[in-house]
């Protein structure tokens, strides 16, 4: 039996690259699939009977509220289980999961904290790879538009 069969999981955005693939082998696994989407933003995820979508505010427009709005859904899947997993699927959903707070049902399947900042911030990424001794390629990283 799968480590996920029977877990409540909620992963985003739904509209990631990688959601569709995400959800079906969380799907496939056992888990029962819950996403977090911006609001007005189409999806496939939107036209799957496996998948749940829950609408937030984008958090391009306002942070709080989304960080507000994720939270009301995690609170929403609470009642009544035990262990629950956060899954973001893109940068945004890296950086969101990360405002949210975790109450002891939740794990969270990505960086926490410090490491974050290593998951986002690309010229840290080009820094400690070189540091590591591995051969990176000359880069620059654009700081503006």
């Amino acid at each position: 039996m799968s480590t996920i069969s029977g877990l409540d999981v909620l992963v985003g955005f739904a509209e990631a690259e990688a959601a569709p693939e995400v959800v079906w082998s969380l799907v496939d696994a056992g888990a029962r699939v819950t996403a977090f989407a911006r609001k007005g933003v189409a999806s496939a995820l939107r036209h799957s009977r496996h998948v749940v979508c829950r609408d937030i505010t984008p958090p391009e427009t306002d942070a709080a509220r989304a960080v507000a709005d994720l939270q009301a859904v995690q609170r929403d899947m609470g009642q009544g289980r035990t262990t629950r997993l956060l899954f973001p699927l893109d940068d945004t959903g890296v950086w969101l999961c990360n405002q949210v707070l975790l109450d002891g049902n939740w794990l969270l399947a990505g960086p926490r904290g410090a490491n974050v900042e290593v998951a986002l911030n690309k010229g840290l990424q080009v820094a400690l790879a070189r540091e590591c001794g591995f051969n990176v390629p000359e880069s620059a990283v654009v700081h503006t538009r």
